[in-house]
């Protein structure tokens, strides 16, 4: 999956190349029983706006640009499984 985007304002691509969604985990019984959360797992690849990869770019990404990258990542996956 492909998303056009901005890092640090200049344009460009997120190559989506693995999602692995959360499971959640399930409660039973006695509140001290529980099993924890599941998966969650992302990777990307930062590319210019043709589409090659561009490490000089992806340096240019902060924790926090990261962190909002991942939610517009997870947004775009969620608005993608909702067409189906």
């Amino acid at each position: 999956m492909q998303i056009d985007t901005r890092i640090a304002g200049i344009p460009c691509i997120v190559d989506v190349t693995y999602y692995e969604p959360v499971i959640p985990g399930r409660r039973w019984g006695n509140i001290d029983n529980w099993e924890p959360d599941t998966g969650g797992d992302l990777d990307y690849v930062i590319c210019d706006r043709r589409g090659r990869e561009a490490p000089w770019l992806a340096r240019k990404l902060t924790d926090s640009d990261a962190e909002k990258l991942e939610i517009e990542i997870l947004q775009h996956i969620e608005e993608a499984q909702d067409e189906y």
